[in-house]
C-alpha cells in the first residue's frame, strides 16, 4: 500500500477557528488531527477506481459520505456543511474560505464505489477506522446501505424542485392553483427547514417520496388538462415533469418510485443536480 500524507497541515485559519469553536476533544476535530494516521490505514487508490482524482480530493469526498451517514445528511446538506462548517473544514484540511464540495462529487463518488467491489470493501475499512475514532458513538452503525444517502438526496432535490414550481405557480396562476391543489401544500413545500430530509429511516423516505410523487402526478395531470397551456412552458414545471419520469412509474391509480442501483442513479441520468 502507497502511503500519501494527504496535506503537511491544516491550514492555520481553520485551526485557530475550530479551536475556537470546538473543544478538543470534538469528533470533527479528532479526526483532523488523526487524518495522517487513517490515510495510512487506507488504500485510496482503491476509492478511485477510475483514477481521476488525487488522493487527497478522493479521501475528502470519502471523508464526507461517512459524515453523511453519522449525520443522515443529504448530499445538499453535506455540500453546505463543508462550505459553512468549521469542524468539517478542521477534519477535512480544508481553508476558511473554500467554497465547498458540491453535490456532484458526492453523487458521483459513490457511483463510481459502487463501480468496483475492492472500492467498496476499503471504504468499508475506513468506516470501520472511523467508528474507532468515535464518529459513529451517536448514531447506527454504518451497516446503512450507501444507497440510503441517493434516497435522501433524492428526495430532498424533488422536494426542492416541487417547491420552485409551486413558487412560480402562485406568482404565474395563483387563482388556477387554488382551484387545482390542496390547501395544505403551501406548509408542506414552503417550508425552508432543511433538516425535515435527515433523521429519517428508510421506510419514512420511501412514504415520504411516495406522498411526493403523488402530489407531483397530481399537479402535472391538472397541467396538462389544457386549460392552461401556457403553464406546461415554464422552466420550472419542464423540470418537474422531466424529475418525475425519471423517478416514478405510475401503473393504473398508483405511482411508485424507481429505485435504480446507485452507479445508474436518477442523479447522473436525471441530472437532478445542478451545481
Amino acid at each position: 500500500m502507497e502511503e500519501i500524507v494527504p496535506a503537511p497541515k491544516i491550514p492555520s485559519e481553520t485551526s485557530q477557528a475550530a479551536h475556537v469553536l470546538y473543544n478538543l476533544q470534538y469528533i470533527y476535530l479528532r479526526i483532523g488531527d488523526q487524518l495522517e494516521t487513517l490515510f495510512t490505514h487506507i488504500d485510496v487508490q482503491k476509492l478511485d477506481p477510475g483514477a481521476r482524482m488525487d488522493s487527497m480530493s478522493c479521501f475528502r469526498l470519502a471523508l464526507v459520505s461517512a459524515f453523511q451517514l453519522a449525520e443522515s445528511m443529504s448530499d445538499e446538506m453535506a455540500a453546505e456543511a463543508t462550505l459553512r462548517r468549521m469542524d468539517w473544514k478542521y477534519a477535512l484540511y480544508l481553508p476558511v474560505h473554500h467554497p465547498g464540495i458540491s453535490t456532484q462529487a458526492l453523487c458521483e463518488f459513490r457511483q463510481n464505489l459502487f463501480s468496483a467491489p475492492k472500492a467498496l470493501a476499503e471504504y468499508g475499512i475506513l468506516l470501520g477506522e472511523l467508528g474507532k475514532i468515535g464518529l459513529f458513538s451517536h448514531a447506527p452503525q454504518p451497516e446503512v446501505a450507501l444507497t440510503s444517502l441517493c434516497q435522501l438526496s433524492r428526495l430532498q432535490q424533488l422536494r426542492q424542485a416541487m417547491k420552485e414550481a409551486l413558487t412560480l405557480l402562485v406568482l404565474e396562476a395563483p387563482e388556477w392553483l387554488l382551484a387545482n391543489v390542496s390547501p395544505h401544500w403551501y406548509e408542506r413545500y414552503q417550508s425552508s427547514d432543511q433538516s425535515r430530509a435527515g433523521n429519517m429511516s428508510r421506510e419514512n423516505i420511501n412514504k415520504e417520496v411516495i406522498k411526493l410523487g403523488k402530489d407531483i402526478h397530481h399537479l402535472l395531470s391538472a397541467i396538462k388538462k389544457g386549460d392552461s397551456p401556457n403553464l406546461l412552458h415554464l422552466a420550472e414545471t419542464q423540470r418537474i415533469e422531466h424529475l418525475f419520469s425519471t423517478n416514478f412509474e405510475v401503473i393504473g391509480n398508483h405511482v411508485r418510485w424507481l429505485q435504480p442501483a446507485c452507479e445508474n442513479c436518477a442523479c447522473r441520468q436525471g441530472g437532478l443536480y445542478r451545481n
